[in-house]
C-alpha cells in the first residue's frame, strides 16, 4: 500500500460457505485481491460439520474447526483452478500449527 501497511489477518468465520452457495465467492476473491497482503497474511476461518461430516482436522466432540490459510496461497490456488468448491478451499493448503 502507499503507507506501507499490510493486512495481517482476515477473519471470515464461515461466511465463505454462504458465498459459495450464493455464487458470490468470486466477488470476495476480487475484493481480497485489492487488499495489501503479503506472504504472512492469513485467513482465519471456522468450518462447521457439513453434509460430508466433520472436517479432517476436527477435534473430537467439537462442532466446528478453526483453520488458518495463507491469503497468497488461496489466491494462487484460485488462479490455478485448484479449488472446485467450498470443501476444497477449507481442506487444502491449511496451515498446521506447531
Amino acid at each position: 500500500s502507499r503507507r506501507g501497511s499490510r493486512v495481517s489477518a482476515i477473519y471470515t468465520s464461515n461466511v465463505e460457505f454462504y458465498l459459495f452457495r450464493s455464487r458470490s465467492f468470486v466477488r470476495f476473491i476480487d475484493n481480497l485481491r485489492q487488499l495489501p497482503i503479503d506472504d504472512r497474511t492469513v485467513i482465519i476461518r471456522s468450518v462447521f460439520h457439513a453434509l460430508r461430516g466433520p472436517h479432517p482436522r476436527a477435534a473430537p466432540g467439537y462442532y466446528s474447526t478453526q483453520l488458518l490459510q495463507s491469503a497468497e496461497i488461496l489466491l494462487q490456488r484460485i488462479d490455478d483452478g485448484a479449488y472446485r468448491d467450498y470443501w476444497d478451499v477449507v481442506t487444502r493448503d491449511v496451515l498446521v500449527g506447531r
